[in-house]
Formats: structure tokens, C-alpha cells, sequence
């Protein structure tokens, strides 16, 4: 059993902080992913700013990957690999801005990335099996420039995905763009939720 309410990783209340390998982290995730009702915790959770993550490996999360509450944030030269039914196992987290993602390959049994921040560039990854990019869930509040692009989808869920709270209150996104998406055996390549 786990030990209190903790997550592998915390790093909070710094800032210019680089999480670097050559490494891989295994979260062991089989145990949990059996009982939801327990508590999951996530492999690195981030409530920051100025933070670098590259060149490691994280497979079998409990539950989220990377859930980042942090601005001024680049991910870069990382694998995720989470089989399919992994629930709730989100890649990435994007909760800061300005957020940068590249060169990066992901696989999970949830989002591959799910973004919840302006300003924030997805480009150059390989997405597999998930539920693809995804924006959201919105719940109220305002979302923009956000891009999608360069990014290669195999055997993901969908490709791109817009979420949207169905407790939502009012709100607006836009300035978003999704270019040069390569996509094969992917369910659909675009699909909006509004009672999510």
C-alpha cells in the first residue's frame, strides 16, 4: 500500500528546475489500475515555474504521468508508455503557460496530452494508443493559441479532441490550430464533446 496521499515526484515552490535522464521511472501501475477507489498517485506533479523535463522514460503510472502546474515549461526527448488499459493514465497535464511539448512519444490508456493552458505548442511527437490530443475538459474560463502540429497519430483513439465540461459556465476558446497531422488506424480524427 502506498504511504499517505503522496505522489512519486512533488516539486513545488522553485523555480529553473531541470528533471533529466538517462532514466527510466516505473510506476508499477498494474496494482492500482485494478481498484480505482484508491488513491493513485501521480509519477510527477508540479506547482512551478521555469521547469525542463527530457530524456526519460516513465511507464506504468498509476494514474497521471505528468500533471504540470507550471509556466515557462518545455518536455522534450520523452517516452510514456502506458498500455491501453491503463485508466486514467494521462501523458501529460498541461496546467501552465507558456508550455512547450516536442520530440516526444507517447502511449497511454488516456489522453496522450491534455491541455488545460494558453500558449501552449504540441509539435514533432509520436502519439500511439490513447485518447490523442486533447483540450480540456473546459470548464468556463477562456483558452487560446493553442497548437497542434508535426504530430504523428498510430492507433490512438482519436486524434484530436475538444472537451467540454457539462457543468460548464461561460467561456470562449479559440485561436487554435491543428497542421501536418499524419494519423493511421486511428479511430476519428476530430471530435468535439460538449457534455463531457
Amino acid at each position: 500500500h502506498w504511504p499517505s496521499n503522496e505522489n512519486f515526484i512533488s516539486i513545488k515552490n522553485v523555480q529553473n528546475f531541470v528533471l533529466q535522464g538517462p532514466g527510466i521511472i516505473d510506476g508499477q501501475g498494474a496494482t492500482w489500475w485494478k481498484d480505482y477507489s484508491d488513491f493513485r498517485p501521480e509519477v510527477v506533479y508540479a506547482h512551478m515555474s521555469h521547469l525542463l523535463i527530457q530524456n526519460i522514460t516513465i511507464k506504468n503510472c498509476p494514474t497521471h504521468c505528468l500533471e504540470l502546474y507550471t509556466g515557462y515549461t518545455e518536455v522534450r526527448y520523452i517516452l510514456i508508455d502506458n498500455p491501453y488499459t491503463a485508466g486514467n493514465t494521462d501523458g501529460i497535464d498541461v496546467h501552465g503557460s507558456p508550455f512547450y511539448i516536442h520530440d516526444s512519444t507517447i502511449n497511454t490508456g488516456d489522453d496522450n496530452v491534455a491541455l488545460h493552458a494558453n500558449d501552449t505548442l504540441v509539435t514533432r511527437c509520436n502519439f500511439g494508443v490513447g485518447h490523442g490530443a486533447s483540450i480540456g475538459s473546459i470548464n468556463g474560463g477562456w483558452l487560446k493559441n493553442i497548437t497542434v502540429t508535426g504530430v504523428t497519430f498510430k492507433g490512438t483513439h482519436q486524434a484530436t479532441r475538444i472537451k467540454i465540461d457539462n457543468n460548464s459556465g461561460p467561456g470562449k476558446l479559440w485561436d487554435v490550430t491543428y497542421s501536418y497531422l499524419t494519423m493511421e488506424n486511428v479511430g476519428l480524427a476530430i471530435i468535439v464533446t460538449e457534455y463531457y
